[in-house]
This record gives structure tokens, sequence and C-alpha cells, in this order.
């Protein structure tokens, strides 16, 4: 079934997160103060994990030869996380 879930994230460098495969990330945001993301997925699909980088503003982007795919920003009082997602 296509549907929309939701993961949540740990505010940590680097998370792996098992989704379906093919699932399309459409957004990040706080909710209830937990960092949270929304994909539209098929459910049927077997599952794979997704690795996703959170980085806050001034703090150090992870090397790699393939620049991750920038996914949102949310902020948190006086905090602001990016989340990336390694491609």
């Amino acid at each position: 079934m296509n549907t929309i879930y939701k993961y949540t994230l740990e505010l940590i460098d680097e998370q792996a997160v098992k989704m379906p495969e093919g699932a399309v990330i459409l957004c990040a945001q706080i909710q209830n103060g937990v960092l949270c993301l929304w994909a539209r997925v098929w459910s049927e699909s077997p599952l794979e994990s997704r690795i996703f980088f959170i980085i806050g503003t001034g703090g150090p982007f992870p090397e790699s030869n393939r620049p991750p795919k920038y996914i949102g920003t949310v902020q948190a009082g006086v905090f602001v996380w990016h989340i990336f997602e390694k491609v």
C-alpha cells in the first residue's frame, strides 16, 4: 500500500533508518519536541537501511566524495539542525 510513515530521529551525527525500498522523503520537523522524518512508502516493499546525518549550525560537515542530499532544516529554541541523507 502507498502510504505515509513517520520515523523518529535521534539527535546524533549519523544514523541508519530502516524503511521500505524506494521511500520518498517528504520533510523533517520537530513534533512534540522530537525530531521526525516523514516519507511516502510502499509498505509491501522490502526494508532497506538509509543513512541520515544531523548537523548543527556551525558543526563539521561529513567529508565525502559524494555530497549528501539535503532533506531540511529544523529549529527548536536556540538550536538549528540540518538533515542530510547519504547518497
